[in-house]
Order: C-alpha cells, then sequence, then structure tokens
C-alpha cells in the first residue's frame, strides 16, 4: 500500500529536486495536507487531487507518478498543475493499521460528500458517522473539505481533477446549463478517449437521481462554474481492497501526459 508517510518522504525527495512543495493545509488529525505544483505559476492551472477516500489509495500513487514523470519537461509556457496527491491522510493511516476498506476521514465523514453542492441529498448519503457516505454536521465541517476548498478559491484553476477507483469512468455532470454542458462534455469526451474510459452520460444529468452529492468535483462545477472531472480509474474487473498491482503500467502511461493535454486545450 502507498501510505502518507512514503508521500512525505516522496514529498521530501521532491524538495531536493527544487521542486514547488507546500500544505494546502492540516487534516483532522493534524498531518499536512501536501501539494506539488510543476510548471509556472503564471496563466492557466489545474488542481488535480486523489485519495479522498482512503481505501482508493492509488490514486495518491497516480497522482505522484505523474509528478514523478512530469516534473522532468518542460511546460512552454502552459501553465501549471496542482497535484494534491492525498487529500485524506488520516483515513490513509487507518488503511494502515488494517481496516483496508475505510473511505472516510479520522472523524469518519465522507469527505466526498462535505462539499457545499446539494449536500445530503445524494441518495447514499448517511447521517451517521460511520467507514463512509456520512455527510457530516454541516458543509465544509470538516478541515480537509476546508482546505481543499480555501486552497481552490486562492488558485482559481480554470479545471480540476479528483482521482477515485474503480471503473474506469468519467463523471462529469452536475445540473450545467445547455452552454456550459457541452463545453464540460467536450472536455470530458477528450479525457475519455484519452484513457479509453467510458463517458457517463446519466450521473448528475438531469432527469437522473442524485446517487451522490456533496463532492468536490460539484462543488466546483456548481460554485465555480469550471470543468471538473471525477476520474476512476483501475478495472471493475478488481474488487476491494485494492494493490498496487491493479493500476496496470499501460494505464499509468496514459495517466502520465494527460494534465499537459489538457492544458493545451483548455
Amino acid at each position: 500500500m502507498y501510505t502518507y508517510q512514503q508521500l512525505i518522504k516522496d514529498c521530501k525527495k521532491f524538495k531536493l529536486q527544487d521542486l514547488v512543495v507546500d500544505s494546502i493545509g492540516i487534516s483532522e488529525d493534524g498531518r499536512d495536507i501536501p501539494y506539488v505544483h510543476l510548471g509556472d505559476k503564471r496563466g492557466k492551472q489545474i488542481i488535480i487531487q486523489g485519495a479522498i477516500h482512503a481505501r482508493e489509495w492509488p490514486t495518491a500513487l497516480l497522482v505522484v507518478k505523474q509528478i514523478i514523470a512530469l516534473s522532468k519537461i518542460p511546460f512552454d509556457n502552459l501553465g501549471g498543475i496542482y497535484f494534491i496527491p492525498m487529500t485524506n491522510p488520516d483515513g490513509n493511516t487507518i488503511l494502515d493499521s488494517g481496516n483496508m476498506l475505510y473511505k472516510a476521514n479520522i472523524n469518519g465523514v465522507d469527505l466526498n460528500t462535505n462539499f457545499d453542492a446539494a449536500w445530503g441529498h445524494g441518495l447514499q448519503n448517511v447521517r451517521v458517522s460511520g467507514t463512509s457516505d456520512f455527510i457530516g454536521n454541516y458543509p465544509f465541517c470538516q478541515n480537509e473539505t476546508r482546505a481543499l476548498r480555501n486552497f481552490t478559491l486562492k488558485i482559481r484553476p480554470v479545471m480540476t481533477i479528483s482521482y477515485h477507483a474503480k471503473g474506469k469512468e468519467i463523471y462529469y455532470l452536475f445540473n450545467q446549463t445547455k452552454e456550459i454542458k457541452r463545453r464540460d462534455r467536450k472536455i470530458a469526451a477528450f479525457v475519455a478517449d484519452w484513457l479509453e474510459y467510458k463517458l457517463v452520460e446519466t450521473v448528475g444529468g438531469p432527469g437522473y437521481p442524485i446517487v451522490s452529492a456533496g463532492g468536490y468535483k460539484d462543488w466546483c462545477i456548481s460554485s465555480l462554474g469550471i470543468p471538473s472531472l471525477t476520474i476512476e480509474i483501475i478495472s471493475d474487473d478488481f474488487e476491494h481492497p485494492l494493490t498496487a498491482e491493479m493500476l496496470t503500467a499501460d494505464e499509468i502511461k496514459a495517466h502520465i501526459n494527460l494534465p499537459i493535454k489538457l492544458l493545451e486545450i483548455l
């Protein structure tokens, strides 16, 4: 398993390579939530975040592999990318203690249901603390979601990507208007073609029930008006708990250059 301790070690290596490494804030249990920036801080910026659900830790590993690969190439004045490999470090430490199916943070809050975007209206949302789906007592009641919200407002990205696992699917809908929906679908379709993933046209779309709500993607779309994708890595042929071997070399390779391609087309 890729652990929070390993992420901290990798961030120390990134600093030694003169990469920009900092923190978006502190978790509920007092852990830094590191980010790494590549490219130019002027111009267009993309935020990529992973492991907001603890058991989906391979997303953190994928984001770190993106950082390693993309740190070696020029961005040619395209802008920059902020990588947040592990938004839920406390949850990762719970996995490390043996509960490999745990999704929530240290308080039993599912962080991807705690944003102010149709908060509490998802069919799967629950109001009792547990391993998943608990929305919290009110939007942004957790340090992690407040930190990601405040950081996003500070950066004002042109797009965000949230890595989840599993299914090899892409979600882009959250009640967008027609013109914005066409814009966002075009971007999502490009990503789906690039990764050879399924583009989901129902969840979050008009006329369909909201399965889950209060996600980071949902908030970015509704509050900032920017395209925001949830990308589910790893084939649905696998079951939880996940292993590093389920994230294949070909899949990693497809994701490596995706951020650069997005900066080119946005």
